[in-house]
């Protein structure tokens, strides 16, 4: 396992799961207490191609998530959340499409994905419990932040974009 900084974000980490291969399959490590951070719960959520979720946050019960696509690709977004960051308000992406890479977000980030396949299955480990009356949003086309979804990169306009009733109100 090998880790690297986001380029400009502090404190976002590039997880690269070295994987072992022979005649009868592979093996990878995919956690170790080495990244300084405690599990308390996992999670995995299956989207369609085209579903966009996110922005996401709870302020009140922060969680830092390690987030590995196991199935499909995601576009992986995420914004600096911490008013004492030299990046506040700054957004990182990166994309996600197996289990070799997984990205380590912090505590005081949103996070949300665009699902990019017809099946995608992404994996959450995070140190705090997701509780749903807690959990803020941010709109995916927020104009202070600006995010560049890569929409036209992979071929889906903005009509295509499957999104929750709660995050299209924003």
């Amino acid at each position: 396992m090998k880790t690297t900084n986001y380029n400009g974000i502090p404190d976002v980490k590039i997880i690269e799961n070295i994987k072992y291969e022979d005649n009868r399959g592979f093996f990878i490590e995919k956690y170790n207490s080495n990244l300084g951070f405690k599990t308390i719960q996992d999670n995995f959520a299956f989207s369609k191609k085209n579903v966009l979720r996110g922005l996401h946050y709870q302020k009140e019960y922060p969680q830092a998530k390690i987030i590995t696509c196991v199935k499909g690709k995601i576009l992986d977004v995420f914004v600096d959340l911490r008013t004492n960051s030299e990046s506040f308000l700054k957004y990182g992406k990166v994309a996600l499409n197996g289990i070799e890479k997984s990205i380590l977000i912090p505590r005081g980030f949103a996070h949300g994905y665009l699902a990019l396949e017809e099946e995608n299955i992404v994996y959450y480990k995070v140190d705090n419990y997701y509780k749903p009356e807690y959990e803020e949003r941010i709109s995916w086309k927020d104009k202070k932040i600006n995010i560049d979804w890569e929409l036209e990169k992979y071929g889906i306009s903005e009509k295509d974009l499957i999104i929750s009733e709660k995050d299209k109100k924003l």
